[in-house]
């Protein structure tokens, strides 16, 4: 490697004891070194921050919010405290590949590259229920395609400090806000992926986005207005279609078979029905 980029790791953590071990554990396991964790307690009421203090590193900085935080407004306040050249998430539930921060680094160093994200593994619980995303994701100055299908976790992403001169997470959003991030900063920034899966992305009952739905349908079709005036009906023909299988689960959920009926019969996508009837 040419230089020795300092990377800030942003833990964002409320009430994250089950996994947060594993996930600190795994930064520890990296095979790059010159790192430092900015771990923001949002107000944890659980073991959190005893599980954090216990790997006694001076390189963990622990921040302790004076309020309880929205999630965006909690990770751009931790970005403010963090040193490094490149800023990267690592949620509490997730965790890395040993080889993940060198084989980013090494892309900083020898590309145009503002921004890296890498393929990952879905987890279920403890068992891993995937090899990675087989189709290679776009690189480049990429907005319109990532509307096609959106595939970028905020743990597997790391982004040059001197973006976050022009771009910060915006606030108003709870659940969306790093595809809001990853979209806006894609039409100025050098996106590249690295189709190596060195993020594990877990799925379990207590993730914030499965729980509120409503608010992640409710923030989506804010979203989509706010840009209907910067992209055509066709190239956000995605986001729509998220919208309607999102609601699709929301009346699956509720078991009103009455109303599924309906919505189905109005606002009828075969790829959307399949996907409710086979998945979740």
């Amino acid at each position: 490697m040419k230089r020795n980029l300092k990377v800030s790791i942003i833990i964002n953590c409320f009430n994250g004891e089950q996994y947060l071990y594993f996930a600190v554990q795994s930064i520890f396991s990296q095979t790059y070194s010159n790192w430092e964790i900015i771990f923001w307690n949002n107000k944890s009421t659980d073991k959190s921050v005893e599980i954090i203090k216990s790997f006694k590193n001076e390189k963990i900085k622990i921040y302790n919010s004076s309020k309880f935080m929205k999630l965006y407004n909690a990770r751009n306040e931790a970005i403010k405290k963090s040193t490094g050249d490149i800023i990267c998430f690592l949620d509490c539930d997730d965790y890395w590949d040993k080889y993940k921060l060198e084989h980013q680094v090494r892309v900083f160093d020898n590309a145009d590259a503002s921004l890296v994200y890498t393929n990952f593994i879905n987890v279920i619980g403890d068992v891993k229920k995937s090899k990675g995303i087989k189709v290679r994701k776009p690189s480049g100055y990429i907005p319109k395609l990532i509307f096609k299908r959106y595939l970028v976790t905020l743990s597997s992403l790391a982004v040059r400090r001197s973006v976050f001169d022009m771009y910060q997470f915006n606030e108003n959003y709870n659940i969306i806000g790093d595809f809001d991030f990853v979209v806006n900063t894609s039409n100025n920034f050098n996106i590249q992926y690295l189709h190596q899966p060195l993020t594990y992305y877990r799925r379990h009952e207590g993730n914030y986005s499965k729980k509120n739905i409503n608010e992640e349908v409710k923030e989506l079709k804010i979203w989509l207005y706010e840009h209907s005036m910067y992209y055509t009906s066709y190239e956000l023909q995605p986001i729509s279609e998220k919208i309607n299988y999102l609601e699709l689960l929301i009346l699956k959920q509720e078991k009103n078979l009455f109303k599924l009926l309906k919505f189905i019969f109005f606002n009828f996508n075969i790829k959307n029905l399949i996907k409710i009837i086979i998945n979740r």
